[in-house]
């Protein structure tokens, strides 16, 4: 980048059922969540507002989110508005503020993503299949599960040497790391062969390879380089490269045993950093599936195309692997309210960077970090890597 930028802030709820809570509530959470970690920054030093959600206007959630949500936070007199890409809602809103920064525009804007979901399931489930190409997909009862679950089938036929006792791997890593994250509810001490136990949803994803439903908001502050250790004591974190990438989304359209837009949103990142995959330290994959991350590891670059089955199989994406991957339990044990998912990525390598991570702390420094995300069926990519020098 001719430029950086920073996050000097980072917040978010704790994921789960929220019953007794609004939109309002979780938003005022991870705001003041985020601007107590960043500890120098004043609310007006704030000057515009990213809003990152997915379902909004389908379910219980505001429609016109800033006219809502800004006198909730305090803000009357600022631009604010609303990025929409699917699951990866808040990766884009990132790659928002940047530019209004570099674009001098803007010098410090606040990037909030949220969900809440837990209203009516089947309500939920309904939303969800709008996701799919309603003219081909959804008329016919297909749903997302079902086409991933064709992709994963693709892929294992295409690499015989990967089994489904890989992808449980995945599974099994993240809800049992998610036991050293304080804002994941999906925490439990899982094997293998427990994750194998349990019932398909569609032929040969399991039951616990996807992630439930829940309700989250998820908060980060984006500033100028030249601002940064004037707002937060803490070791800012440098926005070194980005990318977004959209594949088609109609499955017959879907290259067999690839994740493309994958491939050219990190190609993208790379580039613009001038780094190479054996350059980052660790990365957030996106794991909403466990299919994902087993093949958007190779996509990222870090194993060769059928590989990434046998990394996930071996451990070596675990804290002591090669490329330690979703090392506080990812969306497999956080959950994933799209619109916050991005930012809760964010949130926890931010964390993992500045040493902040708890439990789940990974005993190498993590000096370059990479957040992957994906949204709409696996169909809209993004990227971005991260450093602690600027």
């Amino acid at each position: 980048m001719q430029d950086k930028v920073a996050i000097v802030g980072v917040g978010m709820t704790d994921f789960g059922k929220h019953l007794d809570k609004s939109i309002n509530d979780l938003i005022a959470w991870a705001y003041n969540d985020a601007l107590a970690d960043a500890g120098e920054i004043e609310h007006q030093n704030i000057d515009a507002i990213v809003y990152s959600a997915f379902l909004s206007g389908l379910e219980n959630e505001p429609t016109a989110i800033p006219a809502q949500l800004n006198p909730q936070l305090g803000y009357t007199d600022i631009p604010s508005f609303r990025v929409e890409a699917a699951c990866s809602s808040g990766a884009a809103g990132l790659r928002v503020a940047a530019g209004l920064i570099l674009g001098g525009m803007n010098h410090t804007v606040l990037v909030m993503g949220f969900e809440k979901q837990n209203v009516d399931s089947r309500q939920s489930m309904m939303d969800y299949a709008r996701v799919l190409d309603t003219r081909y997909d959804t008329v016919t009862g297909f749903c997302g599960p079902g086409g991933i679950a064709l992709m994963y089938s693709r892929y294992m036929r295409k690499y015989p040497h990967c089994k489904e006792e890989d992808f449980a791997a995945v599974a099994a890593k993240g809800h049992t790391y998610a036991l050293d994250n304080p804002h994941a509810p999906y925490g439990r001490k899982m094997t293998v062969e427990d994750i194998m136990q349990f019932p398909y949803l569609s032929y040969p994803l399991k039951m616990m390879e996807v992630t439930p439903i829940c309700d989250g908001a998820a908060a980060f502050i984006v500033t100028r380089k030249d601002l940064a250790k004037k707002y937060t004591k803490k070791p800012p974190i440098y926005l070194l490269g980005t990318g977004m990438a959209t594949c088609p989304q109609n499955l017959v359209q879907i290259e067999e045993g690839r994740n493309l837009n994958t491939y050219y949103a990190a190609k993208q990142s790379f580039d613009m950093a001038g780094l190479t995959p054996k350059d980052i330290d660790a990365a957030e994959v996106y794991d909403c599936y466990t299919y994902a991350e087993v093949v958007c590891s190779e996509e990222l670059g870090f194993f060769e195309l059928g590989e990434g089955c046998i990394a996930a199989r071996e451990g070596r994406t675990g804290r002591e692997g090669d490329i330690p991957i979703n090392v506080l339990g990812g969306n497999q044990g956080r959950g994933h309210p799209p619109g916050a998912t991005a930012g809760a990525q964010i949130h926890d390598m931010v964390k993992q960077m500045r040493g902040e991570g708890g439990k789940g702390q990974l005993a190498k420094d993590v000096e370059i970090g990479m957040v992957h995300e994906l949204g709409s069926s696996l169909c809209i990519a993004a990227t971005t890597i991260f450093s602690r020098e600027d």
